[in-house]
């Protein structure tokens, strides 16, 4: 019996320390991967909750789950863009700001004119083709005080519902809320500008019909009779 112990507390030489838990490698790679590839993360974060320490998987899937989120909303808000052509108009405009700014130097040192075409541009910058792979279509208004810039759209046909046509009265942002908007009313995401459509006005009541030929008739002989 150990001699350091008082007396009345027993022999405690048969108690031993509990033994430290071992660590749980599939939690901490669980929890690294929840916050770089969280759905995979998530994943083996979970399978690791099935073992002892579960500090590490606890917050993987906690982490996991958060990411998860932000990546389905981003994967979401990517098809949305993607299916509404907003990605394209993006592109669009992207490359209209580019000649825009261009333009306006240009016309800054012409008294006002612009350039009566993109081949007067193109040794100052590099125009890039529409997000279809084809050149834009700039032209100068015959006062050569304004421009158009266009692209045919998916199908490469001018005069057709998704040609894109930009005025350069129109600065780059408003131009690009208008295309998006276009595109997401072309695919059925959008509603049109200005909300739902009011309601048809109620048609007008019928004004009552006159009274026949006979009863007027009747009413004038007994106004003569009194």
């Amino acid at each position: 019996m150990n001699q350091n112990v008082p007396q009345g507390f027993g022999d405690f030489t048969d108690f031993h320390e509990p033994k430290p838990q071992g660590s749980n490698p599939l939690a901490i790679v669980g929890f690294i991967l929840a916050f770089c590839l969280s759905p995979i993360g998530l994943i083996i974060s979970l399978i690791a909750l099935a073992k002892q320490p579960r500090g590490f998987a606890i917050a993987g899937v906690v982490v996991g789950l958060l990411g998860t989120g932000v990546w389905g909303c981003v994967g979401f808000g990517a098809y949305v863009a993607k299916k509404t052509g907003a990605i394209q108009a993006a592109q669009v405009v992207g490359a209209y700001q580019l000649v825009h700014t261009e333009v306006e130097a240009f016309r800054q040192q012409n008294q006002g004119q612009v350039p009566p075409d993109l081949a007067t541009l193109s040794g100052l910058m590099t125009i890039p083709p529409d997000p279809w792979g084809r050149a834009f279509v700039y032209e100068a208004d015959p006062s050569m005080t304004a421009f158009t810039f266009s692209s045919a759209g998916a199908d490469g046909t001018f005069g057709t519902d998704d040609d894109i046509v930009i005025h350069s009265s129109e600065d780059p942002d408003a131009a690009g809320r208008r295309l998006v908007q276009e595109a997401m009313e072309r695919s059925g995401f959008g509603q049109p500008q200005g909300g739902v459509a009011p309601a048809p006005a109620p048609a007008p009541a019928p004004a009552p019909a006159a009274p026949p030929d006979g009863g007027a008739e009747a009413e004038s002989g007994a106004a003569d009779s009194e």
